[in-house]
């Protein structure tokens, strides 16, 4: 009975570490969510208002602002700060193209006006300049310092999850070896499995009674909204995982079952 509950803790973290491993932790799934979620459009969007309300007091032409916007830009700094963090690399977001084309608007729009500018003026000209470039930046890395801080607990994690589930492999191969000696079947398998999708399903459903994934509110809306969907998704890999249990631990049991009535039969 012991060996049974731990066997059964056994799969069940380990089902867990492979699920998060697999997504979450995986670079490659995250983004492939953003594609299909439409992550860089949004970014997109969210940076044109930005900038639109950060250039109604500088005299420039609102039509300009498309002409900050670069989508391959966009997509490949978000790529690269995700990159970063899933590889413990630096990646650096550059800005200066984005100051160069607002210093030379800004100069273009003061030359047709004949307006020469002041030190004060300067001044407000440079601060507006930084003020669009952090706009950028923010949109992209979400929250200062966040980028740094998510790289050290991935970095972290994926040290140590591939060892933790080989660990965990190897042990419930050696407790499947022991049982199976103890016992003379394989019908404790089925149970092992059965509890498991019960354990799973409850989890499932605990989580989404107590909290709304798809209601998620971090940063930005349209991360939050990212968020959710991909928390959605997550949640109902496990939702999968458990009706496969579920349906193998009932069929095993059945299997094992006729297998003994075989062999008292013959007895």
């Amino acid at each position: 009975m012991l060996l049974t509950f731990i066997l059964i803790l056994l799969v069940l973290l380990t089902t867990v570490l492979l699920i998060t491993k697999n997504t979450v932790l995986s670079e490659t799934y995250l983004l492939k969510q953003l594609e299909e979620q439409s992550y860089y459009e949004k970014v997109e969007n969210n940076l044109r208002e930005n900038f639109k309300s950060n250039m109604l007091q500088s005299g420039l032409e609102e039509s300009f602002i498309e002409e900050l916007i670069d989508k391959e830009k966009i997509k490949n700094d978000i790529n690269g700060v995700i990159g970063s963090i899933y590889n413990n690399t630096d990646y650096t977001i550059e800005t200066e193209s984005i100051v160069e084309k607002l210093s030379a608007e800004i100069e273009e729009t003061l030359d047709t006006r004949g307006k020469i500018l002041t030190e004060e003026d300067e001044e407000s000209v440079n601060r507006f300049l930084k003020t669009m470039s952090n706009v950028y930046v923010n949109e992209i890395v979400l929250i200062e310092g966040s980028q740094d801080v998510l790289k050290d607990i991935v970095s972290v994690i994926n040290e140590y999850i591939n060892i933790v589930i080989i660990i965990l492999i190897v042990t419930i191969v050696v407790f499947l070896i022991l049982m199976v000696i103890l016992n003379r079947n394989i019908s404790f398998l089925g149970r092992v499995l059965f509890a498991n999708a019960l354990l799973i399903l409850f989890g499932y459903m605990f989580i989404n009674w107590n909290i709304n994934v798809n209601n998620i509110l971090m940063f930005t809306e349209s991360f939050s909204n990212t968020l959710g969907v991909v928390a959605s998704k997550y949640m109902n890999v496990y939702l999968y995982i458990a009706i496969l249990y579920f349906i193998i631990g009932i069929v095993m049991s059945i299997l094992s079952g006729n297998f003994e009535k075989k062999k008292v039969s013959k007895h």
